[in-house]
């Protein structure tokens, strides 16, 4: 998680905790969306702590990809190529259980996002994100 203080004129700061967010995004044979896609995801308003990326034995171009924006953004992408072909479900399964932040927004390849789309923390919160993704939060411990 991330921590962050914000200091009103007149108040006293206070300590916020905001979640943080991965993006589980899996790709396959996905290179004429890609660049475009990542440039979309780090173009929020909240841009994620991590986006780890399965790709499911991609022939195209798309890891080379992957490796110039692992470059540019360093830290935040991981990269999972896998051994065999996984299919659509067992592929996000597993981009799933490498997230490690909060709150996990799912994006297929190609799936680009209009800036702004996940600000409001009171609507990830709710649960209502406008987001046209599946977006799961991890249990609280206690």
């Amino acid at each position: 998680m991330c921590n962050s203080t914000f200091g009103v004129t007149g108040h006293k700061s206070a300590s916020v905790t905001t979640p943080g967010i991965s993006i589980a995004l899996c790709t396959y044979n996905g290179a004429q969306f890609l660049d475009q896609q990542l440039a979309s995801l780090f173009g929020q308003t909240l841009p994620p702590n991590e986006i780890v990326i399965c790709d499911d034995g991609s022939t195209d171009n798309t890891i080379a990809i992957v490796q110039q924006w692992q470059q540019q953004q360093p830290g935040i992408i991981r990269l999972y190529q896998n051994a065999s072909n996984l299919g659509f479900g067992l592929n996000f399964k597993q981009a799933i259980e490498y997230c490690t932040q909060d709150i996990i927004f799912l994006s297929d390849q190609g799936r680009c996002v209009a800036a702004r789309k996940n600000s409001g923390d009171e609507q990830l919160a709710a649960g209502t994100s406008p987001l046209q993704w599946l977006v799961l939060q991890r249990p609280v411990d206690g």
